[in-house]
């Protein structure tokens, strides 16, 4: 007997499952409209002109008009490092007869502090007709694209170029740039570009026979120019010789 009940109970179980799929009507023109954005999570270099994103939203309906839908910038500090004036948010437009449409979102570069990673989270902001379905956020994170600055070293070597070394340290210590004896042998001068975030820094030249680049065996020198202006010079020292310079 109670093997009898089970199975009937398991009958009317299947039955009612059955009967309650069978309730919801998934239609592309009578159904109820959800939303979701195609792709919740996108990491970007912001570029110095700035960039504009075009995410895809996606619509479980179509409709004869186009369709246009707001959205919100997350302000839990958790989920939106960003300010206001870091980017600037579109709206869901979907075309009509189309189940896709996009959202645009600019992100500016002038506004971003270099070397910061920043994150931004966009809500769908949906009127009561309308829900949300799998993503209803997308989560952006962006950091402003690094541009070296105008630094130049520039080196006008003695007699013996070979003998001259050089190195730069960041603030702790650890070596950014640099060359090794021997690297310049044969030349009179070089340039080197030297590619460096805003910060302070030593420049370290060496001359290995100790008695540095100037004076008694040709009239050797160096410097650091940042945009045109010269931040340290030298030449007469002997085993080596450090300066501190700033990027800024």
């Amino acid at each position: 007997m109670k093997i009898r009940i089970l199975i009937l109970n398991l009958v009317l179980l299947a039955f009612m499952s059955c009967e309650k799929t069978e309730d919801v009507v998934f239609d592309p023109t009578t159904g109820q409209t959800g939303l979701s954005f195609t792709s919740p999570t996108l990491s970007v270099t912001v570029p110095e002109e700035g960039v504009t994103l075009n995410f895809e939203v996606t619509s479980t309906t179509i409709s004869d008009t186009d369709r246009t839908f707001n959205v919100m910038a997350d302000t839990d500090p958790e989920a939106t490092t960003a300010n206001p004036s870091d980017y600037s948010l579109g709206v869901v437009t979907i075309p009509a007869g189309s189940h896709i449409g996009s959202l645009p979102v600019t992100l500016n570069f002038d506004s971003l502090d270099e070397g910061v990673n920043y994150t931004l989270k966009i809500d769908l902001s949906l009127p009561d007709d309308v829900v949300g379905v799998r993503n209803s956020s997308i989560n952006i994170n962006f950091t402003p694209e690094f541009v070296c600055p105008d630094l130049v070293l520039n080196f006008t070597f003695d007699d013996y170029p070979g003998e001259t070394s050089w190195e730069v340290t960041n603030s702790s210590g650890s070596v950014v740039a640099s060359a090794e004896q021997g690297d310049y042998s044969g030349q009179t001068a070089a340039s080197i570009d030297l590619c460096l975030l805003n910060g302070t820094y030593t420049l370290t030249v060496f001359d290995s026979f100790g008695d540095g680049i100037c004076c008694a065996y040709g009239n050797g020198s160096y410097e650091v120019v940042l945009d045109g202006m010269v931040l340290i010079s030298g030449g007469e020292f002997g085993g080596s010789e450090s300066q501190n310079f700033t990027v800024n």
